[in-house]
């Protein structure tokens, strides 16, 4: 199966964190999530300009994984007020101005009759397209939330709210390079992959992705919450799970698309240029001489010419054409082994990108493998992509029998930090693959723990795809937190009139530019796709009398 293409000095504050427990046995693992937050800091600290190049730095992310284990050992844990900070339309405004790429500032609105939902983009700051179809599903499980927890809030005639939504990749923001006091930011709720570092947003709440929403959540939910429905995921997801770990193909598969890694950040703009590469020689750093060097030394040259500049996806790749080459190099002491890895991107005619490489007889390509056949391979990497996190694939390749691979990079998504444990439910690889090789020769000399780990993999998959995992998620996220932002919000004592078209010509008056993308009535939600295409959805989650 074939990757998603889409899928993110002192700290200052602390913040709103979702710790879902993990409660691990020597003979059984069971799961338990609850809401754990952060008080709000006493005083703010003169926060210093960060660069993200000191989160990617492998010896940062390490540091954070042991501290992350640590964390992750606790047995029980309570809920606690999360202490979301008041906020106002000056906030909103002032939040939205600092966000920027697919990461476009949404909100949605109770205008004292019904619900809408905008974008809500700055004259001044170039977006890229925004795909409206991620809020088909999202906004109808918000507002059918919001009137079930607050019905006398947004009763008719009620004053207007506000709040504010983000579904990019991954969240994109001048905060990583400038100054940003995030403590005076509107509460923002994520729809995608957001930093690992918690102090550089502490206004920032993580929530499920595109693919889990439509997949699963919203379904569960209008089915009256009796069922998960994820008819699209699990269908993909029937592995034999009887199958013997040991048996399994000893190599590190992966098959996916050639797609960038965390491309609006500074560090990865270089590396992310390999997609657009000519045939020219100087990238290969190829001169006269090279005809006389075998295809391997050539190769060999390449990586470590070029090695520090490219992406993870690109570095799995690397890592499989040399073992590939060398093996050619040497077929006798090779020939009774598999190559330890086998991470390609897919053949494809229409791509010719690739070209350049496989003309000089590196085998950068390889055949498609489906879900189904990666799930008979012992060992499954999920490299995450533009957002710095594959949507379906960590979670698709959990529930393999396989033993996951897990590609800790400095974004994550909703349930990683929560769940994923570092040889208890999977391995954790640094974003840079420094320790991808000793994690895999671990588990070559460690199979009965390799097995264990696979095994309670698999297991955590299927809780995050059951009922009690979504009940426990709907109330942490769409219960408890959202409460706390409906008593957050306020009205702005500067405006002389508190009614949604006063504040929508505030709106207009300092800049931003109001684009409507979905309404709801008493029952459904329809969002303008474009073209005339209105699917409409339901937030009613039981059969209308």
């Amino acid at each position: 199966m074939t990757e998603e293409s889409n899928e993110r000095n002192k700290p200052f504050s602390r913040s709103v964190v979702i710790i879902l427990a993990v409660v691990a046995t020597t003979t059984i693992v069971t799961y338990s999530g609850v809401l754990r937050t952060n008080e709000p800091p006493s005083s703010l600290r003169q926060q210093q300009g960060r660069q993200l190049q000191q989160l990617l730095d492998p010896r940062t992310v390490e540091m954070k994984l042991l501290e992350e284990k640590q964390h992750n050992n606790l047995n029980s844990q309570t809920i606690i007020t999360s202490g979301v900070r008041s906020y106002t339309q000056n906030t909103i405004e002032e939040t939205a101005r600092h966000f920027k790429g697919q990461t476009v500032p949404r909100i949605l609105v109770f205008d004292g009759e019904t619900f809408q939902f905008f974008n809500l983009q700055h004259k001044s700051i170039s977006y890229p397209r925004v795909y409206n179809d991620r809020a088909m599903k999202a906004v109808p499980l918000l507002v059918g939330a919001l009137k079930n927890i607050a019905p006398d809030r947004f009763k008719k005639n009620a004053p207007p709210f506000q709040l504010v939504y983000a579904d990019g990749d991954s969240v994109q923001s001048d905060c990583f390079q400038d100054e940003c006091n995030t403590n005076q930011f509107a509460p923002l709720l994520a729809f995608g992959s957001v930093p690992r570092d918690k102090t550089i947003f502490s206004n920032l709440q993580v929530f499920p992705v595109k693919a889990y929403i439509f997949s699963c959540l919203y379904d569960w939910k209008m089915n009256e919450e009796k069922y998960p429905s994820c008819t699209n995921w699990l269908e993909q997801l029937e592995y034999d799970q009887e199958v013997d770990f040991h048996s399994l193909t000893p190599q590190i598969i992966w098959r996916g698309a050639n797609h960038g890694f965390l491309m609006d950040q500074t560090q990865f703009r270089k590396s992310n240029r390999v997609f657009f590469m000519s045939k020219d020689s100087a990238y290969f750093g190829e001169d006269s001489n090279d005809s006389k060097e075998s295809t391997y030394e050539r190769f060999m040259k390449l990586k470590q010419l070029r090695w520090d500049e490219v992406t993870p996806r690109w570095r799995g790749v690397l890592l499989t054409v040399e073992e590939e080459l060398r093996r050619q190099e040497e077929p006798l002491s090779s020939s009774k082994s598999l190559p330890w890895i086998n991470v390609k991107f897919p053949k494809s005619k229409d791509d010719k990108r690739l070209d350049a490489f496989l003309e000089r007889g590196f085998p950068v390509t390889g055949d498609t493998i489906e879900a189904d056949a990666q799930s008979r391979y012992k060992y499954l990497i999920d490299f995450g992509g533009g957002g710095g996190t594959t949507w379906r694939g960590t979670l698709t390749k959990l529930k393999m029998p396989g033993l996951l691979f897990h590609h800790s990079t400095p974004f994550v998504d909703w349930f990683y930090e929560d769940y994923l444990q570092d040889r208890v439910n999977c391995l954790f690889v640094n974003w840079d693959l420094s320790n991808l090789k000793e994690q895999y020769d671990w588990a070559e000399s460690h199979p009965e723990e390799a097995k264990r780990i696979a095994e309670q993999g698999t297991k955590l998959a299927t809780y995050l795809f059951s009922s009690a995992y979504m009940s426990k998620l709907y109330d942490n996220l769409f219960v408890n937190y959202l409460k706390e932002v409906v008593n957050a919000y306020k009205e702005d004592e500067t405006m002389e009139n508190s009614n949604w078209e006063s504040m929508k010509s505030q709106y207009e008056q300092n800049g931003f530019q109001l684009t409507q993308i979905t309404t709801c009535d008493d029952f459904d939600c329809v969002t303008d796709m474009g073209e005339g295409w209105k699917p409409k959805f339901t937030y009613i989650s039981k059969k209308r009398s």
